[in-house]
């Protein structure tokens, strides 16, 4: 008896199973890869990175390691963190009261204070204005905060790192 002989069942029951199995297999091919998430120490040499405009989903990823080690300081910025083994490089900081700050953008005013900073065990006095505005963006939504006193040191200082210029 051939193949194409044999009677047709009377309801297609079979391809509701073929229908089933493709769908778990597709499903478990889509599934998304692990994501390994990663703190690193700062060093002097992360200064000299090529930095790349912020990008809110890679941010958001690191944000909650970021608010987990924010009772040690309270800055971070992105090169210290990697995914999936690749260090980040986007154009932001992390300020533990506030979030990411992408792409910051600096105007200060003329009177200054002294602040002490240190960036990978190295510590410096460095005069800084003593009231900064700040237009960032936060959650796809731009924003533009004012920072005196030990605020405006953070956010200069944070500044610096991220345009090599400390």
């Amino acid at each position: 008896m051939e193949w194409y002989k044999l009677p047709k069942p009377k309801t297609p029951v079979h391809w509701f199973w073929v229908f089933f199995s493709s769908s778990l297999l597709l499903a478990w091919l889509s599934r998304p890869a692990p994501v390994d998430l990663a703190f690193h120490n700062a060093t002097l040499a992360d200064l000299e990175l090529v930095r790349t405009p912020a990008d809110p989903k890679r941010l958001a990823l690191v944000e909650p390691l970021a608010q987990e080690r924010c009772g040690e300081v309270r800055i971070f910025f992105p090169h210290q963190f990697s995914i999936s083994g690749e260090r980040l490089s986007d154009t932001a900081y992390y300020v533990c009261d506030t979030g990411w700050l992408g792409n910051p953008l600096l105007s200060s005013v003329n009177e200054y204070i002294y602040c002490s900073e240190e960036y990978a065990g190295e510590k410096k006095t460095v005069k800084r204005s003593k009231e900064v505005n700040i237009t960032y963006t936060q959650h796809a939504v731009q924003k533009t905060t004012t920072f005196t006193g030990v605020d405006a040191c953070t956010a200069q200082f944070a500044h610096a790192i991220l345009h090599s210029q400390w």
